[in-house]
């Protein structure tokens, strides 16, 4: 007996070395390069990065159609991840940064970190469905089954990042393969169990993670607030999980989705509606509780570190997407359709100088031969889109041709439909880039035209400063009440405006200041 141990012992110590070999012991940790992986990656174009990166999508597709075991397949993918690891940070940068429509640049850096995660995806799950059927390689590398299917699920979910940075929907076929995943992870143990040494993330924390970020809309979020959603789900949204149980009808309520293969993401969960085999139950209602929680101690003055959330928490724009956040997870608005009328064509000015400058020129006021009579100069940044729908919350519109006009998320705007003498005040809310159909955006009605105005800002050295500012007597949002558009910086509780109106003056101050938008500041007024 111990002469058979002893002559088993170097054989599982020699497997023991070669699985601490292949496999990585972090996330961003792999294994040494071998002599023709270092002479590759050496002879890689470092000048050249969008180079770089499609050699290294060639080389994950050859990797992916070979026939060496799965094991080094793996170990090769995980080397080609960390070394485009510092390019690919450095295009997602700089997609946060982009603005639309893309620039030449920022498009063929999205569509090249685009190939390369889709390549690395397809073959992990290739390397995932060899060892799936086969049970002696699972037996023998049981470990990095399971790794690759992390590892296949982070891809896809990074690659779906990417899309979102630049305000395009990403493939749609990401919901079944996430779907496979987490099911095949489930069958085997491994949904919830980590794969990699100091990394405690799992397949179904990825897969919520995913889900989440849908239901939020992320192609209506400029970068910056796209990365606070984004921080704020990876510190929070273990809070939200998956279940394979339908809950019982007196459990029933807001904060309930179903994670399915559809193409369209998870979806609100239905009165009476019961799971299917392979669906799952997305429960947020412990995720909302928080933010609602931390909503009312931001209302109370507590310090946001002393809630959980980052310093820029204290800032009025992020308690406003925590509460859109709340709304989002509780009932999705992305399942709302909005009506299809009409497809009229409109002007769309941008800017709160522009805008504000053609309210005052009068040249939405009057129509001659079904268009706008030029009363004053339409500005230089006005250009023409295509309403496609229509609700009473906002418009979604599609540009009528093409032009380099930069549309921002979180923009004012000033919508003038060509045959009608009115203009709309709006929020561009959403912005996406369609390959066939071009760019398309959504916008949230504020109210309808403003009133031009100035108030007196009295400055440290006692003087006065004259500023611009839009009244706008009715605003949707704050359920009809009037509020104030006006540059960064320029508006605090306690301001006062001052109207002349027929039946004598009337005064309003700013309450709060509820949101900051590209270019300018929205405040909400009451009568005073």
């Amino acid at each position: 007996m111990e002469f058979n141990i002893a002559m088993r012992l170097p054989a599982r110590l020699a497997r023991l070395s070669f699985l601490q070999a292949v496999l990585p012991s972090g996330s961003h940790s792999v294994a040494p390069l071998s002599r023709d992986m270092s002479r590759w990656f050496a002879d890689l174009p470092s000048d050249k990065p969008l180079v770089i990166l499609d050699n290294l999508t060639q080389r994950a597709a050859s990797i992916a159609s070979s026939s060496e075991s799965p094991s080094k397949r793996f170990r090769q993918i995980e080397q080609i991840l960390n070394h485009a690891e510092p390019l690919l940070k450095r295009f997602e940068t700089q997609l946060d940064q982009s603005r639309l429509p893309l620039d030449t640049a920022s498009r063929h850096a999205s569509e090249a970190c685009d190939r390369l995660l889709k390549a690395l995806s397809e073959a992990c799950v290739k390397i995932v469905q060899a060892m799936d059927g086969s049970a002696l390689q699972r037996h023998l590398h049981g470990k990095i089954f399971g790794a690759a299917i992390l590892r296949a699920a982070q891809l896809i979910h990074r690659r779906a990042a990417v899309a979102q940075r630049a305000r395009s929907a990403g493939s749609p076929r990401r919901w079944k393969m996430l779907r496979k995943l987490l099911l095949l992870a489930e069958a085997h143990g491994l949904s919830r169990t980590p794969a990699f040494d100091h990394d405690t993330e799992t397949v179904e924390q990825v897969v919520v993670r995913d889900c989440l970020l849908a239901l939020c809309d992320p192609a209506s979020l400029e970068g910056a607030e796209l990365s606070r959603l984004r921080f704020y789900i990876a510190r929070f949204g273990h809070l939200a999980a998956l279940s394979a149980e339908t809950p019982a009808p007196e459990d029933l309520g807001p904060g309930m989705f179903v994670f399915s293969d559809s193409e369209r993401g998870p979806s609100k969960l239905k009165p009476g509606q019961a799971l299917l085999d392979k669906e799952r139950l997305l429960d947020c209602r412990q995720l909302v509780d928080r933010i609602h929680q931390q909503l009312a101690g931001l209302r109370q003055g507590l310090h946001a570190t002393k809630l959980g959330l980052p310093m820029v928490a204290n800032e009025a724009s992020y308690a406003f997407m925590l509460t859109r956040c709340a709304e989002q997870w509780s009932d999705s608005r992305s399942s709302r359709k909005m009506k299809q009328d009409y497809q009229p064509l409109a002007t769309l000015i941008t800017g709160f100088d522009p805008v504000r400058q053609y309210l005052s020129s009068g040249a939405w006021k009057s129509l001659q031969n079904g268009r706008p009579r030029v009363v004053g100069a339409i500005p230089a940044v006005a250009c023409e889109w295509r309403i496609i729908e229509q609700a009473r919350t906002g418009f979604g519109l599609r540009e009528a041709g093409p032009h380099t006009l930069p549309i921002n998320v979180g923009e004012l705007v000033a919508m003038r439909p060509l045959e009608r003498a009115s203009v709309h005040l709006s929020i561009v809310r959403r912005a996406r880039s369609h390959e066939t159909t071009g760019k398309e955006i959504s916008l949230e009605r504020l109210c309808g035209t403003a009133l031009p105005h100035t108030i007196d800002k009295k400055l440290p050295d006692g003087n006065i400063q004259t500023l611009p500012v839009l009244l706008l007597p009715r605003v949707q949002c704050f359920e009809g009440n009037p509020g104030l558009l006006a540059p960064h910086g320029d508006l605090k509780p306690g301001v006062r405006v001052t109207v002349e109106q027929r039946e004598g003056n009337v005064t309003f101050e700013v309450v709060a200041v509820v949101e900051k938008l590209a270019s300018c500041e929205l405040a909400q007024l009451k009568r005073v």
